[in-house]
């Protein structure tokens, strides 16, 4: 037993865990503890509390003894539609301010023109403080805007007075109706510009009308149509009788060759052909004056065909030289006759311009008359189509400032800067010294 306790123990060795199994130090960062914010929030609590509090005085006192109260009055001016238009002249269409192609941002832009707010500040400059009687303070008490409906325009004016501020806004929206009115609607001048382009459509008309009286007092139309028609007619004639001529002619011409065929001392046997010719030339003889001693058909069948044969030679040459005559007659016709045409065309252009002339003039005329009559009529019926919807009245209750919503943005600006400022100082505190 005693070598058996001798026995040398051995120790047992540790078990020994892998690193793997040791918590990394990241592992506890990752945890965010919001007891450490919320003691800082407690400790320092007249900071974070206090902070907010003082900001709430300092916002009260402000909005309640040191802002004077300001007032906002606002007055509607009304873009509207025509309930009824006057169209009594088609060539002049009359087109609603509303239908015009005018872009909505216009109307503000406008309102709040120097060349508006001009006009309004004689007209409110009584009433208004010593101080405040300039352009650049009018303009810093107005702002105009489009309401939801495009066609309503609100004009604000801002102050310390109710009373007057009613009374500018409205002196703004009658002086801004009547602008607009002159930019885009009827102005006051339109019946005077009308009633001037009236008279001298007055005069254009007489002058016009005068001048056809003139011309129809020495008008020639009538008279060259006749002679041109004389012209014609004389023409027709002498080329109608040149183929005639040249009808007979040709029969004269036949006849004479049948008869060159015979003998010429024998009695020829075309009597029958002599008689048909004989009647063509006679029928010829009582339109054209022919030098000829003319023979009875019975007379020349008792000829010779040499005798025959030298009438129808002395025939041919006759009518021929008379159809020399007419061609010389028809070309001396036609140089006049273009010349009478000429003139005939002439006269016609110029009749037909005069007749343009007096017809666009009194055209013009009439369109103008019914103008003027329509303008005088929406004048006397007041169809303006901007109008003052809705005048400013004096308000009750002020629009700024607005202390309770001064009282709130203060309290939470003043809570934030409490926090922070918090948790700053406990920072410096806690942090360890070098």
């Amino acid at each position: 037993m005693a070598e058996g306790n001798d026995v040398e123990r051995r120790p047992v060795p540790a078990t020994v865990v892998a690193p793997e199994y040791y918590a990394q130090p990241y592992y506890y960062e990752d945890e965010i503890d919001l007891r450490s914010y919320v003691n800082v929030l407690l400790r320092y609590w007249w900071i974070v509390v206090g902070v907010p509090l003082l900001a709430i005085i300092v916002a009260g006192i402000y909005g309640f003894a040191m802002v004077k109260p300001g007032y906002q009055a606002t007055a509607l001016v009304a873009i509207t539609s025509p309930r009824y238009i006057v169209q009594f002249a088609p060539e002049f269409e009359t087109v609603p301010l509303n239908q015009r192609q005018v872009p909505l941002r216009a109307y503000p832009m406008l309102a709040t023109s120097a060349d508006l707010l001009q006009r309004v500040l004689p007209q409110v400059s009584d009433r208004l403080p010593q101080e405040m009687r300039s352009l650049s303070s009018l303009r810093g008490m107005v702002s105009a805007k489009s309401g939801s409906d495009a066609s309503i325009i609100e004009l604000s004016v801002s102050g310390g007075d109710p009373e007057l501020i009613a009374y500018v806004a409205n002196a703004w929206a009658d002086e801004f109706a009547v602008m607009v009115e002159e930019v885009y609607g009827q102005s006051a001048d339109e019946i005077a510009a009308f009633e001037q382009q009236l008279d001298q459509a007055a005069e254009r008309r007489d002058a016009a009308e005068q001048a056809m009286i003139d011309f129809q007092s020495h008008n020639a139309t009538a008279v060259l149509e006749a002679k041109i028609q004389d012209q014609k007619n004389a023409l027709a004639s002498y080329l109608g009788t040149q183929r005639a001529i040249e009808r007979v002619v040709q029969d004269a011409t036949n006849l004479r060759e049948r008869l060159a065929l015979q003998s010429g001392g024998n009695k020829a046997s075309f009597a029958d052909e002599l008689s048909a010719l004989m009647l063509e030339v006679n029928s010829l003889s009582s339109g054209v004056s022919l030098q000829l001693q003319i023979q009875g058909g019975d007379a020349l069948s008792d000829k010779t065909v040499s005798e025959q044969m030298a009438f129808l030679d002395n025939l041919v040459t006759t009518l021929a030289d008379k159809k020399e005559e007419l061609v010389a007659s028809a070309s001396e016709i036609q140089p006049e006759l273009q010349a009478l045409q000429q003139q005939l065309e002439m006269a016609r252009t110029e009749e037909a311009r005069l007749a343009d002339e007096r017809g666009i003039a009194r055209d013009l005329y009439h369109s103008l008359s019914l103008k003027l009559e329509e303008a005088r009529l929406a004048r006397e019926t007041d169809g303006r189509e901007v109008q003052v919807a809705a005048r400013a009245v004096p308000p009750a209750y002020p629009n700024s400032p607005r202390r309770m919503m001064m009282l709130g943005i203060a309290g939470v600006l003043g809570f934030m800067i409490g926090v922070f400022a918090a948790f700053t100082i406990n920072f410096f505190r806690t942090a360890p010294k070098k």
